[in-house]
């Protein structure tokens, strides 16, 4: 029987992660350096509710890094699609172009300028080539003059601190249509 203040089993491994299982199976979900309070356990648990609710992984990227995307997401929106997905994003101020890539399964990078996919580029050997030297698709897309795009999540931060309407309001003042598959 499961406890009803723990639905998800979450525990902590001896190396401190967050342990949970959602639909059978066991997720890493965050670290703690302390054993998780039952405050820790709630916020955890209506997290993975929520995201189970709009059809998202749980993970810890999603549980934790993307958390500000979802929370305010509904079922409804039509570019849940997207930020499922948890798509890595740059933006050329100089060509005012847009990249789109889902990060897992690296195949491709969608090109946009005026919101028309304009370029479809493989994950081609010189993006392995970069990855094989300790650089990551933001080093290869900084050298192409692509910059994190600015959705008021702060200087020097990542957009995974970026608020989930911030994303979605930045993908349509670019023209980019929700239905466009990653």
């Amino acid at each position: 029987m499961k406890d009803q203040n723990n639905p998800y089993n979450i525990i902590q491994d001896s190396q401190g992660f967050i342990l949970a299982t959602v639909q059978g199976k066991t997720r890493q979900i965050e670290h703690y350096n302390n054993p998780p309070t039952p405050e820790n356990i709630s916020m955890l648990t209506e997290r993975i509710n929520h995201l189970l609710t709009l059809g998202v992984s749980v993970t810890s990227g999603s549980v934790i890094w993307f958390w500000s995307w979802f929370e305010d997401i509904t079922p409804d929106n039509p570019y849940l699609n997207i930020l499922r997905q948890m798509p890595c994003i740059y933006h050329n101020p100089e060509s005012n172009q847009i990249v789109l890539t889902d990060r897992s399964k690296k195949s491709t990078l969608i090109f946009f300028r005026d919101g028309n996919a304009v370029k479809f580029l493989p994950w081609n050997d010189d993006l392995h080539f970069w990855e094989s030297n300790g650089k990551t698709l933001y080093h290869f897309m900084e050298d192409q003059g692509f910059k994190i795009p600015d959705m008021d999540q702060g200087n020097h931060l990542g957009i995974c601190y970026a608020q989930g309407q911030n994303v979605i309001n930045f993908l349509i003042n670019h023209g980019i249509n929700p239905d466009i598959e990653l």
